[in-house]
């Protein structure tokens, strides 16, 4: 801390804190929960209000600020460089930093590149500050009053995949196989998809915007994959030898995303992650590896807040904040890392996107240590026409993907530069060290061939399409959660994919709401709030998807849109 502290009510400087929760916390609690503020007044006698703040750049500014009000704005994404116009001090603003700027000082923003913030004033003026709609006794009651309504009309409503579960748990474990998929009082059952619809065991249709998790960019049932899938069969389904069928999709790949030189198929992203990790540590003799909070990197690679998921497999990894550049360069400050993964935007994590600069920063650092840098884009793949990191501008070493790349296949590629994947290679006349990879269904011709399919059908036009409804989607998610400066619900991410966030005191019980309210209504969103849409929404799917949202926050706030 710079200049002050919460009791310094006459000190008129400016101020930069370091190293603080900000992002966790807000995606945690939601907007306006942060009361223990460096405030130049009492907070029973300056209450708050919140907003968003962001300057896209500034290379030489010289506009002198005078707030007339003391504010303290927490830095989420980008960097900036203040100065005091009284003692021209210099003060460098890095990704998680709070600046204060209290009533009566002379400030000025140097520079900035992509500088967003949301931020609490605290006002030296007498205002009446509204009840958060979100942390309403009044809210709250009539939240599990519905919770309890809709419970029931789900159970009601789905009396064959109850029964269905019921018989399923006298042979497999917990009625089904995919821990993701398991809510209360019981998932339900699928059993036909066609586009982007999906119909349960008891007969009811509903517009599909979990798109399985990503995975079915192409809508269900894709003519054009049946009909060579069927070609397949008639030919060969696993044949024990190298194919053809590997050959075309590994130069489809490689050609549409350059960072991938050379690549080696596997049947998940799981797999894809976990040989790029070892892959790594097999290229640089190293160990450790830096991953990051709330990271996924398939079922056997997973972070929270507080470390490492107890699923994970038992490599040594060292956990850093996502989006936070100066956290990064504190931890990796040596040769001793073998690798750096990282989600260009967390999927699990909630839909939240990195910023340019801090996949900037991961590579520079990378080159710097000679670390690995892995970039896990099983999910961001599908936003850009030559994956995520082609928006961004930053290359990693090795890339990863999966999902939609199998065509609704079970799929995993792992790829990157020439001289790492030469470890895969068979060995030379040297007989160097290599990394053996194998797996019976590795180029199975399925898979290999509804990944071609794919690869031909997303084109950059259906990417645009996609990403134009999801972020209108996003959008109008937000805008129907409230007002910027008290939002109880908003909606991160990027294009085609986002999630839905609540805040307050009873966040998990509105997400449970909204999953039941949404399948009441006919859309069929992720427990969790994850939205994936898929080449088959058009305007009028995104229209009724927000129609629902709007009758959700009608009859839990009682407006009238």
């Amino acid at each position: 801390m710079a200049g002050t502290t919460a009791d310094d009510s006459q000190h008129s400087g400016f101020a930069v804190t370091r190293d603080i929760d900000a992002i966790p916390r807000v995606f945690r609690h939601g907007f306006g929960r942060f009361t223990h503020l460096h405030c130049s007044k009492p907070g029973e006698n300056a209450p708050l209000t919140v907003g968003t703040w962001a300057v896209a750049r500034v290379e030489n500014g010289e506009e002198v600020v005078v707030p007339d009000a003391d504010e303290v704005k927490f830095v989420t994404k980008g960097r900036s460089v203040w100065k005091n116009a009284d003692t021209g001090e210099i003060f460098d603003a890095g990704v998680g930093s709070t600046i204060w700027l209290p009533k009566g000082s002379r400030s000025i923003l140097v520079s900035a590149d992509g500088l967003e913030t949301f931020y609490v004033v605290a006002s030296t003026q007498e205002m009446t500050v509204p009840e958060d709609v979100g942390r309403g006794a009044a809210f709250q009651t009539r939240a599990h009053k519905l919770l309890s309504e809709y419970r029931q009309r789900y159970v009601a409503a789905n009396p064959k995949s109850a029964d269905s579960l019921g018989r399923a748990s006298a042979s497999l474990a917990g009625g089904n196989t995919r821990s993701v998929l398991h809510y209360d009082p019981f998932p339900m059952v699928l059993v036909s998809g066609r586009e982007c619809y999906v119909t349960s065991e008891d007969g009811r249709e509903y517009v599909d915007f979990v798109s399985e998790y990503s995975a079915c960019m192409l809508g269900h049932s894709h003519p054009a994959v049946t009909e060579a899938v069927q070609a397949v069969m008639k030919r060969g389904i696993n044949l024990g030898g190298p194919s053809r069928e590997e050959q075309v999709l590994a130069a489809l790949l490689t050609d549409r995303i350059p960072s991938m030189q050379r690549i080696r198929f596997c049947n998940s992203g799981t797999e894809a992650n976990t040989m790029a990790l070892t892959l790594a540590r097999h290229h640089t003799g190293r160990q450790k590896m830096l991953a990051f909070e709330k990271g996924y990197h398939g079922g056997f690679i997973g972070f929270n807040s507080d470390g490492v998921l107890p699923t994970t497999l038992p490599f040594d990894f060292v956990l850093a904040r996502y989006d936070d550049a100066d956290h990064v360069r504190e931890l990796v400050d040596d040769d001793s890392f073998a690798a750096i993964i990282v989600e260009p935007m967390q999927s699990v994590g909630g839909m939240i996107p990195a910023s340019r600069a801090f996949l900037q920063t991961l590579r520079e650092v990378a080159d710097r240590t000679g670390a690995v840098l892995i970039f896990d884009e099983v999910v961001t793949s599908r936003l850009h026409y030559n994956a995520l990191q082609s928006h961004h501008g930053v290359l990693p070493d090795l890339t990863t993907i999966g999902k939609f790349w199998g065509g609704g296949f079970s799929f995993g590629a792992f790829g990157g530069r020439a001289d790492i994947m030469a470890a895969t290679e068979p060995p030379g006349p040297g007989g160097a060290q290599r990394l053996n990879h194998s797996g019976t269904f590795n180029n199975n011709a399925f898979s290999m061939t509804a990944g071609a399919v794919a690869c031909r059908l997303i084109t950059k036009e259906v990417i645009a399409t996609a990403n134009a409804l999801g972020d209108r989607l996003r959008e109008g998610i937000t805008a129907a959660g409230g007002p910027s400066s008290s939002p109880w619900m908003w909606a991160t991410g990027i294009g085609s994919m986002l999630n839905v966030h609540f805040g307050g005191p009873i966040a998990t019980e509105l997400g449970e709401l909204f999953f039941l309210f949404m399948l009441d209504r006919g859309v069929y969103v992720a427990r969790r709030g994850l939205v994936a849409l898929n080449m088959m929404h058009t305007d009028d799917h995104v229209s009724q998807m927000l129609g629902a949202v709007r009758d959700f926050v009608q009859e839990l706030v009682q407006v009238d849109f």
